[in-house]
């Protein structure tokens, strides 16, 4: 058994191509390997079952009576394992979501519900969806890696090997403490602006929505000197402002309001900047498929 325990799936993928082709060097060329590494391997399994599987001749490689055995028991381990992997997938319904600092409670409620009704309609039960916090950036590693199932990330992605689809998006505005100038005036100038300094975040967090809005700023003649604090908890992020009253911060209303202490004001003058969330998955897995439904059903922008 201890010999067994050694036959790898990799071992039968092996055996049963040279099966297929009828020689190792043609099984040689479909599975891009040394001729010499894959008669090894084919020793090696027959090795640890204990029996010669093939017999060897000039005109290639025939099964022995115990071969056509063994082939009878394996010949259909590859379809079932994709078989019970599919299976494992459609049926594992704990979904991981990663959400970015900063996304309104409504947003990350309306793609709970979203990934909710997937699972209904798909699998006819219920998802449970686990929240997860995490920056956009540090979302796409953990995508991969396959430590989350979803992603709410800010947009653009930080990755070719995700696909995405726009879920909200909401104008940005100036945010203040009670105490700024700004607090009792109805907008905010451009103009006015520019004196201000500006709270700003971890750019590593979200570095292509970093750099797009400072562009934006920039084309509005706004090169602010950056704050850079940490505003991961709501209370970090009223004091910050409240004790700094040459201080604003960019941020969409329903992330902040309703605040009894923080302001916020739109920004009048020029285009408006706007915020974009996404939800995004790792292309090529189920849940991207489970994305692209749901951004079907939903209505949502796909991102390219």
């Amino acid at each position: 058994m201890s010999d067994l325990d050694e036959v790898t799936f990799r071992h039968l993928r092996y055996f049963l191509t040279v099966v297929r082709e009828g020689s190792v060097s043609a099984a040689a060329k479909e599975l891009h390997l040394a001729q010499p590494s894959l008669s090894h391997q084919l020793r090696k399994l027959e090795g640890r079952v204990g029996v010669e599987l093939f017999a060897r001749s000039a005109g290639g490689m025939t099964l022995t009576p115990a071969g056509r055995r063994f082939l009878e028991g394996v010949d259909s381990l590859p379809s079932a394992l994709r078989a019970a992997v599919d299976a494992a997938v459609r049926t594992s319904h704990a979904w991981s979501l990663g959400v970015c600092s900063g996304v309104p409670a409504h947003v990350v409620e309306l793609v709970e519900v979203a990934l909710e009704a997937q699972a209904r309609e798909e699998f006819e039960t219920s998802a449970r969806i686990e929240l997860r916090s995490a920056g956009s950036s540090r979302q796409s590693t953990l995508l991969e890696h396959g430590e989350l199932t979803f992603g709410l990330v800010r947009l653009p992605l930080t990755s070719q090997r995700l696909v995405g689809a726009e879920v909200w998006r909401e104008e940005l505005g100036a945010v203040v403490g009670r105490h700024h100038p700004f607090a009792d005036v109805d907008t905010v100038p451009w103009e006015r602006l520019v004196s201000q300094r500006l709270l700003w975040f971890d750019t590593a967090t979200a570095p292509l929505f970093a750099s797009s809005l400072l562009a934006a700023l920039g084309v509005h003649g706004w090169e602010p000197d950056l704050v850079v604090a940490d505003t991961s908890r709501h209370i970090l992020f009223q004091h910050v402002l409240q004790t700094n009253p040459d201080l604003v911060s960019l941020r969409p209303r329903s992330a902040i309001e309703p605040d009894p202490v923080l302001r916020w004001k739109p920004i009048t003058g020029g285009p408006p900047l706007v915020e974009r969330l996404g939800l995004t998955a790792t292309r090529g897995t189920p849940h991207a498929d489970v994305l692209a439904r749901a951004a079907t059903a939903n209505h949502w922008i796909t991102q390219p």
